[in-house]
């Protein structure tokens, strides 16, 4: 029963904490979620969560993802609406077993720090400043892609991605189909979205 207890605990939601410390003594903790009003915390009490596989820390204030290293077992990041360093992305880029990552909102511009997650199925960065999204090449488990209200202008990277099927891109600023065009794989029943872009959406 102790175990069951430990499981039921290990499923966390909390809003306006002002600290996690006690993140360190529940060693089934699966599921961390945190955030919101700009909230800020230090969240590095949940380094060696040997379990936890989903961190949400959305519309927070700035703080270091270094934790993230030492998750052995994390598939999902949510840090949409909050602010993201150059350092912070180093510091994403050090989970290994991530699968689906949600950056929107966050003022990234670059994600070159990325490109060892080669096990990334699912990327969000819609409105954010990212220009271009070549980081992805080495990515071939990715199925979706949402990068609606970017900078970008063109999807070089994705040229390779044969499991890819599922590109949102509306309201960006992309004015190339060229890559999609050199995808052998992505034909019909794949969907790109591109309403609201330079494009004429009638070949989408």
């Amino acid at each position: 029963s102790t175990r069951k207890e430990s499981s039921a605990a290990s499923d966390v939601y909390k809003r306006q904490l002002q600290s996690i410390a006690a993140a360190s003594t529940l060693p089934l903790l699966g599921r961390f979620a945190a955030g919101g009003e700009g909230q800020t915390l230090d969240l590095s009490a949940l380094a060696g969560r040997e379990v936890l596989r989903r961190v949400i820390y959305t519309h927070a204030g700035a703080t270091s993802f270094a934790f993230v290293a030492e998750l052995p077992t994390l598939e999902a990041l949510d840090l949409r609406g909050t602010p993201l360093s150059m350092e912070n992305v180093e510091q994403v880029g050090q989970g290994a077993r991530l699968q689906s990552l949600f950056l929107g909102e966050t003022g990234v511009s670059d994600l070159s720090g990325l490109a060892a997650l080669t096990d990334i199925e699912s990327l969000e960065v819609a409105d954010t400043p990212l220009a271009d999204v070549a980081f992805v090449a080495g990515w071939a488990r990715l199925s979706s892609m949402d990068v609606r209200a970017t900078a970008v202008t063109g999807l070089e990277g994705i040229e390779a991605l044969e499991v890819l099927a599922d590109i949102d891109a509306r309201q960006s600023a992309l004015a190339s189909l060229e890559a999609v065009a050199n995808n052998e794989t992505f034909r019909q029943g794949d969907r790109l979205r591109a309403a609201g872009t330079a494009l004429d959406t009638s070949v989408c």
